[in-house]
């Protein structure tokens, strides 16, 4: 009874310390405790957004290509476009598109539109051709098209997010969506172009856009991050200074494009996971002391598992 009490005593302290020691190392230790991160196109109510894969240049438009399945597409989806009337931007289909709620796509590569984000309760929204979708739906639940030929991985999803400048436009182009995960205590930098070829540099940090904007240039940006604090700085190519700051969690735009620093696990995160850990640390010791006291052969024998059970549970959890 003793040996086999001291050696689940010994199986718990150990899972405890390389449990907490790991947890620690995560939350206070981590090498990359920030993730950049391009959210988003900060649209311009004076232009219209193709959704299409063709290489024309205008001065009112901005072609959103989708290169992941350009193959078994066709060359334009849709439109978006602002509104006058209803004050704020749409999504219309082209008329290629079709609902598969309504009737049979007479060829399997033509694309259906639908919700992008359904609630466990709610039904997916399918929209057909020539159909205008409303700012809220984009901006709530989003949309997705693809073709019944297509996996996962050629879905093209367009979403609205509303910032105290305007609505983005989050979808997979260019370095929209990228993230880069930064090292805590040294400098990490990057290069942004904008309508310009990447010749002759050594960065290993870089974000291209070409056809989602009309601007060109070049800008470097130097991020330091520490533990819940980061610095940074803009330069464009001529070493003038275009924004820095230093904060938490800061955001800042490179033309049209914003940019948000955000920590890997956030501060609400980490309040409920050192809850987590405290109360696993409780109900183990709890476990501990009833393993101690009990004389029952069968009780013993349960509470030997539960503990075995919290011990395997802790190596899990670092």
């Amino acid at each position: 009874m003793k040996r086999d009490f001291l050696l689940i005593l010994f199986i718990a302290l150990l899972s405890l310390g390389y449990g907490t020691y790991g947890a620690y190392k995560m939350l206070f230790e981590n090498k990359n405790p920030y993730i950049l991160n391009c959210e988003g196109m900060l649209m311009d109510q004076s232009k219209v957004y193709a959704i299409s894969n063709y290489e024309r240049v205008s001065k009112d438009t901005i072609y959103i290509h989708y290169e992941q399945s350009k193959v078994i597409t066709p060359s334009t989806l849709g439109y978006i476009y602002f509104d006058k009337k209803k004050n704020e931007f749409v999504l219309q289909n082209h008329n290629c598109v079709f609902n598969p709620n309504q009737s049979a796509p007479e060829n399997y590569f033509l694309p259906f539109c639908r919700t992008l984000k359904d609630g466990f309760f709610e039904d997916g929204l399918y929209f057909g051709s020539g159909e205008v979708i409303p700012q809220s739906l984009l901006l709530s639940r989003g949309i997705k098209y693809n073709t019944a030929v297509g996996s996962r991985e050629n879905r093209i999803s367009l979403e609205f997010k509303k910032t105290p400048e305007g609505i983005l436009l989050q979808t997979r182009d260019d370095g929209i969506l990228c993230q880069y995960w930064l090292q805590k205590g040294v400098a990490n930098p990057f290069e942004i172009y904008l309508n310009r070829k990447i010749e002759n540099s050594s960065c290993q940090n870089i974000y291209s856009f070409d056809n989602t904007t009309q601007s060109s240039g070049i800008y470097y940006l130097n991020i330091i991050p520490d533990l819940y604090r980061v610095k940074f700085d803009i330069h464009d190519e001529s070493a003038k200074e275009i924004s820095w700051g230093k904060s938490n969690e800061p955001c800042f735009y490179i033309g049209e494009f914003k940019f948000s620093i955000r920590l890997k696990f956030g501060l609400l995160f980490t309040i409920f996971f050192i809850l987590y850990i405290a109360l696993l640390i409780f109900f183990q010791s709890y476990l501990i002391y009833k393993f101690f006291y009990a004389r029952s052969p069968l009780i013993l024998a349960l509470m030997g598992i539960c503990v075995n059970l919290r011990s395997f549970r802790f190596f899990l959890t670092s």
